[in-house]
Order: C-alpha cells, then sequence, then structure tokens
C-alpha cells in the first residue's frame, strides 16, 4: 500500500495498522523501505512503504 505523495503518512499508515493489532512480519530497508505487517492466526499480508528512519525501527513480532 501506499500511502501517497508523502513518506511520513506511509508511517502513519503503518502505526493505524499496529494500533489495530497487526504484527510486524519482515521489514525490508534495501532499496525502498518497506514493512510487511501481517494479521495474527490468518494468511492476510500487506506491504506498506514508509521512511528508513521509522521502518528501521521496526522489528518482527511473534504472535502472542
Amino acid at each position: 500500500l501506499s500511502a501517497g505523495a508523502f513518506r511520513d503518512s506511509g508511517d502513519r499508515l503503518i502505526a493505524g495498522f499496529l494500533t489495530l493489532g497487526w504484527l510486524v512480519d519482515l521489514t525490508d530497508l534495501k532499496g525502498i523501505p518497506v514493512a510487511v505487517l501481517r494479521r495474527p492466526k490468518t494468511q492476510v499480508r500487506v506491504k506498506i512503504y514508509g521512511t528508513d528512519e521509522y521502518i528501521g525501527n521496526l522489528r518482527p513480532q511473534e504472535a502472542s
């Protein structure tokens, strides 16, 4: 997903998904910074682009 022309909007979109209970499955800073989020107990995943700084601070999480 892309949140528009400004990358910091992607950061807000990622934060919103995390607030709703989504987990960080994977992050990648090679080239374009991206976070892959997943819904617990499902196979649903979303890829969201953000800033290097925000994506760099995210860590993959395990479902509890």
